[in-house]
């Protein structure tokens, strides 16, 4: 599908600490979780549609941290302008 160029594009965090219960072809470490080809995420009923509203009209992608004392993600949004230095 082409995009349309007259719509601005960017990139923003979109939620953090989504625990991710399966992660394609990966087995979870102590437990007993089947493989598969999608990720499963935890999420609360409230963002549900949210993140369905994503996965249908946008790309995810996904920056794993650390399990434990990782430090909060950054919330800045990046735009061809802001990425090229033009703030």
């Amino acid at each position: 599908m082409a995009r349309d160029v007259d719509q601005p594009r960017y990139l923003a965090l979109f939620k953090q600490n989504v625990l991710i219960l399966a992660a394609p072809n990966q087995v979870a470490s102590g437990t007993t979780a089947p493989v598969s080809e999608n990720y499963i995420l935890r999420v609360s009923t409230k963002d549900a549609a949210r993140f369905a509203f994503a996965v249908d009209n946008a790309t995810l992608w996904f920056a794993l941290r650390p399990q434990t004392k990782a430090k909060s993600a950054g919330s800045e949004s990046i735009t061809l302008a802001n990425f090229l230095g033009d703030h």
